[in-house]
């Protein structure tokens, strides 16, 4: 790559706040974002700042008795004790969709209590289950849950047949699981692991816990798959190149968010009481 089409990363606003930030997200359509945090006395923050002439000024503030740790939050409508011991996820399915069958819901934990018996047969170690997700779920009778577990273990089981489809190890606990999409015939599963691999993106942007931030760019194999000595088809991964990284803070950077209507611009907070806004240059030459 030429170095003038080198992208840039740039920190464009700096905004120092007194207290304890844990994420960020856009307002869709503006120029406007909302920030999330924790003052020291407990109580929680909802801040909605606007870009103006190249400065980050609060138009709202909100407080709260407790702290917010995230933007996604609901009213309780049911409630049912259904385990022993913590739940680590909950997914759902159906009822809301013409020939997507019943309406379920799955949930992980560790102790081992089942609905549908997915418990590991006797003699065998009984692992704390921390994610789980509904898909392939295209038909009235068919449907799959994917679960993964602290070791590692990432499997598959068919609600059908009741029985274990298919399993793997990926030497890291697996924190989260899903479906590109649950009504639709089964085509691709995302998992994250506590070693934080990366998925199949174009472009993205990973942040460290030095404030350093790196874009990444994922180049396509030259061909998509090829088949083994069994004559059975299987994937060739392509490769990431790192195209620039830049410490921004000096503090662990716990959150960041792209802006959907302008390539390059995105909002982060860290560790340091600070929220930023970031422009990365010629992304549309990549």
């Amino acid at each position: 790559m030429e170095e003038l089409d080198t992208p840039q990363i740039i920190t464009h606003i700096e905004k120092d706040l007194n207290h304890s930030l844990f994420d960020c997200k856009w307002i869709p359509c503006s120029a406007k974002f909302v920030v999330i945090g924790s003052m020291p006395r407990g109580t929680g923050t909802i801040e909605i700042f606007e870009i103006t002439a190249g400065e980050a000024k609060k138009i709202k503030e909100i407080e709260r008795p407790n702290s917010f740790k995230d933007l996604e939050m609901n009213s309780q409508v049911y409630i049912t004790k259904e385990h022993t011991d913590i739940i680590n996820s909950i997914d759902a399915m159906g009822g809301n969709t013409a020939n997507c069958g019943a309406p379920e819901i799955v949930t992980g934990s560790r102790d081992g209590k089942p609905v549908a018996n997915m418990q590991p047969v006797k003699g065998e170690t009984k692992r704390d289950c921390w994610t789980v997700a509904f898909g392939n779920s295209f038909n009235d009778a068919e449907r799959i849950v994917a679960a993964g577990y602290d070791n590692g273990d990432l499997k598959m089981f068919d609600l059908r047949t009741m029985s274990l489809r298919w399993e793997c190890n990926l030497k890291n606990g697996v924190c989260y699981t899903e479906f590109d999409r649950k009504n639709i015939p089964m085509n691709k599963l995302v998992a994250t692991t506590l070693e934080g691999k990366f998925h199949n993106r174009d472009l993205f942007v990973t942040c460290a816990g030095n404030g350093q931030v790196s874009l990444w760019k994922y180049e396509y194999p030259e061909q998509r798959h090829r088949t083994d000595a069994q004559g059975v088809a299987c994937g060739v991964p392509g490769k990431l190149t790192r195209l620039q990284r830049m410490v921004i803070s000096s503090q662990p950077i716990n959150a960041l968010e792209w802006n959907r209507d302008h390539l390059g611009l995105a909002v982060a907070t860290a560790y340091d009481q600070c929220v930023r806004i970031i422009v990365t240059t010629k992304l549309n030459l990549q």
